[in-house]
């Protein structure tokens, strides 16, 4: 789910989001990742209420994870 799917960065992720997937990849070392169902389910168990935070800098994008709540609160900054 995206808090505020109209804004800029959150346009720009999804038309990048392949090059970021692979830069996370090579970041690993790794050229294959296999996720699982198992832990597609897990990680919404684990992180239920989290949320991902795309933020645009100067040298670039920084990436962390945040609650809900802090991600709603930035999204009407």
């Amino acid at each position: 789910m995206e808090i505020n799917p109209e804004h800029p960065v959150t346009k720009e992720i999804h038309d990048h989001w392949h090059k970021i997937a692979m830069i996370l990849l090579d970041r690993l070392g790794v050229k294959e990742l296999l996720i699982t169902n198992a832990e597609v389910e897990e990680f919404g168990r684990k992180y239920d209420g989290m949320a991902i935070l795309f933020h645009a800098r100067k040298d670039g994008l920084l990436l962390k994870i945040i609650t809900m709540e802090e991600a709603k609160r930035k999204a009407v900054q």
